[in-house]
């Protein structure tokens, strides 16, 4: 199925509807994001060898609606590689639930790997901890899903420490994908369990505008068959690496 113009068109016009139904009374914010990490890993795959520098750019409306774009920059071979565009409409349910749906295009530079879309739909429920479903489904190039659960919870002790708003959080998240999925970005056509996220967050420095966060991340492929796949492309399935992002926003 390679559809991605209508379905961002469908999109687009789901988007301007809730707009004009809500734009008069909201207002808008913004949020420009920087982040250097020390590798950047994509669902336990390697995108780079050594470390990256990650720009990104939010506009939201108090209605929900929010669009972005994310730049990803190799520092060692000094190009870009990557930019994505993505469009989303956010909303809580009276229990506290946070839901989202989002239409994401992933823009390749200089790379044999095509351009592609996703649809995502997300999840977030609790507080003590706080889970978070998520499910891509790529309805251009690979034609597959990709489901993610993850578990966040904030470390309080640190908290009591030094404020609330400079308490880490300790999360992990399990990935798991179609065959289709897995034969598009790994060659192996194969649904199966795919990597295994672990991360400790800590902001370092936090006040009205600016937050600095200090992250530490273990990813992992999961499948011994992915696993199999990413080494016969030189390219290892575990990696740790320590990340720095700066967030201003309006």
């Amino acid at each position: 199925m390679q559809y991605p113009k209508t379905t961002i068109n469908l999109i687009l016009i789901l988007l301007a509807a809730v707009r004009v139904h809500c734009w008069c009374s909201e207002p808008v914010s913004w949020d420009l994001s920087v982040t250097h990490c020390g590798k950047y890993v994509w669902r336990g795959i390697p995108q780079t060898t050594g470390s990256a520098l990650q720009p990104s750019l939010t506009l939201a409306h108090g209605s929900g609606l929010s669009a972005s774009i994310w730049i990803n920059h190799d520092v060692d071979s000094k190009d870009t590689t990557e930019k994505n565009y993505m469009l989303s409409y956010a909303w809580s349910q009276p229990n506290g639930t946070e839901l989202s749906l989002s239409c994401v295009r992933y823009v390749f530079l200089g790379s044999a790997v095509a351009d592609t879309t996703e649809l995502a739909a997300s999840s977030k429920f609790g507080s003590r901890p706080e889970f978070e479903i998520l499910a891509y489904y790529d309805v251009d190039k690979a034609d597959g899903l990709y489901v993610s659960a993850g578990i966040y919870q904030q470390l309080k002790v640190f908290g009591a420490l030094f404020g609330k708003e400079l308490q880490p959080e300790l999360s992990a998240r399990v990935g798991l994908a179609s065959a289709n999925h897995n034969a598009y970005w790994f060659g192996v056509d194969k649904a199966t369990l795919n990597d295994l996220c672990v991360a400790l967050s800590w902001p370092v420095y936090a006040n009205r505008a600016t937050t600095v966060t200090l992250s530490t991340t273990l990813s992992t492929i999961v499948s011994s068959s992915l696993r199999a796949a990413l080494r016969g492309q030189e390219l290892d399935p575990t990696n740790f690496y320590v990340s720095l992002n700066v967030t201003v926003g309006m």
